[in-house]
């Protein structure tokens, strides 16, 4: 059984964070015509709902502390779904798209979810776009039989109860970290740094906050022993943008590290990266991070934009750069129809965007099986639990949640390799070191 949690405040610091700067270029006025939106539903002997509505009702922290990254989610997850509806619905069906502000409070969440419940007595899908909420909620929708999709991986929300009712589509932090540390040991020979031996010996330098500890777990632990890495120091500093990581780069270099892990965002990777150049140690250390890391945000606290290159990082999804991916080209193409700036195209749209196709995905297995009249959360709980080797929206990742799993599974491992629009893969899509409890 695991014993890590991940808080309400680590992820809020993160939703405040991720869209801080995001820099690329603007995007064209004209663009070519879209492809529809990918489903495996079958083409012939489909329902017709013409005129039929299904309601997707969410919340998320519109005007508290995370509101720029919650309402540029919300902004991506709102833009699918007028382009589904554009582009025939869920079988003729519209989706009608309920939003509220829950300003990152839990009892305005709670208010705002016994609203809708007296509002509608057949709630098939529910967003939350914050890990408090998700949390909060965690045992409310399960009696209630209202499945939730939910924008983070957090063990409390997605594990906390046995046979839970909340979904998401990243893998959690911890197997994350396995993940990187499997290419670490498989790679050794060719990325270690120049005098380094053969023992790997790591160290995690990251927020002082449960977020940036949350790769070191009992299971990761374990799962570090068994590669043969030891662990040799765990320096934590402030998740502050004035932090100062020299003291932490420091005890780990005594202690003999020659990789470094660190589970932030935005200034909390840029301090440290910036830290290591300026201490002229950077080429001493393999640097790896979880998949936060691996966004716009972090650039914009960069001293210089070389300092990130060479940094490891889990992808779950796709990234903008991968024109040929149909999940990238689609999301890309739905920003620019509908001019959103660079700070509307980070990591958030696409968390988003995976989470309401494999909702519309679901629904309408739900459908095909029961029937639109006899459409309810069970039925939609159901379908999501069948649910194997789904790739939203063509390929920006893959989910499968059967035999009790919640999170994703699935990630890429990228290195950056100059800029955003160089994360490059070095490993492809691949299932991640399982950590899930037993249940």
């Amino acid at each position: 059984m695991r014993t890590h949690l991940v808080t309400a405040g680590s992820i809020a610091v993160i939703m405040a964070l991720l869209l801080a700067a995001c820099s690329p270029a603007a995007a064209p006025a004209t663009v070519a015509p879209q492809p529809q939106v990918p489903t495996t539903a079958p083409t012939t002997g489909q329902p017709d709902l013409t005129g039929k509505t299904i309601k997707f009702y969410g919340m998320a922290d519109l005007s508290g502390p995370s509101a720029p990254t919650a309402t540029a989610v919300v902004r991506g997850a709102k833009d699918l779904v007028a382009y589904i509806n554009d582009h025939g619905g869920i079988f003729g069906a519209k989706i009608e798209w309920i939003f509220e502000d829950t300003a990152l409070k839990v009892d305005q969440a709670l208010s705002i979810y016994d609203r809708y419940k007296s509002q509608d007595k057949n709630i098939v899908i529910l967003f939350v776009f914050g890990t408090p909420e998700q949390q909060a909620l965690k045992d409310r929708v399960k009696e209630d039989k209202i499945p939730l999709m939910g924008a983070g991986p957090d063990f409390t929300a997605l594990y906390g109860v046995k046979d839970g009712w909340e979904f998401a589509s990243a893998p959690l932090y911890d197997e994350q970290f396995a993940y990187f540390l499997d290419y670490v040991v498989a790679n050794w020979s060719k990325i270690k740094p120049a005098g380094a031996g053969d023992k790997i010996k790591l160290a995690l330098l990251s927020w002082n906050t449960a977020l940036g500890q949350a790769p070191l777990t009992e299971a990761s632990k374990a799962y570090m022993a068994k590669l043969g890495v030891e662990l040799v120091s765990k320096e934590l500093y402030e998740a502050s943008p004035k932090a100062d990581t020299t003291t932490a780069i420091l005890n780990a270099q005594a202690a003999g590290a020659n990789v470094i892990y660190n589970n932030t965002i935005g200034y909390g990777l840029a301090n440290l990266l910036n830290d290591l150049r300026k201490l002229g140690v950077r080429d001493q250390f393999v640097v790896g991070t979880g998949m936060l890391g691996m966004d716009l945000s972090t650039y914009a606290f960069l001293a210089d934009p070389a300092n990130a290159n060479g940094v490891y990082g889990a992808t779950p999804y796709g990234w903008y750069s991968d024109v040929d991916n149909p999940g990238i080209k689609l999301i890309t193409d739905i920003a620019n129809q509908n001019n959103r700036d660079a700070k509307q195209r980070g990591f958030g749209r696409l968390i988003a965007s995976a989470q309401v196709d494999i909702a519309k995905y679901a629904i309408e297995q739900a459908i095909l099986k029961v029937g639109y009249d006899n459409l309810t959360g069970q039925a939609v709980y159901d379908a999501l639990t069948q649910i194997k080797d789904y790739k939203p929206l063509g390929g920006l990742t893959a989910v499968d949640y059967t035999n009790g799993v919640r999170s994703g599974r699935q990630a890429q491992l990228r290195q950056i390799q100059g800029g955003p629009d160089k994360f490059v893969i070095v490993k492809d899509f691949s299932v991640l070191p399982d950590f899930r409890p037993t249940q």
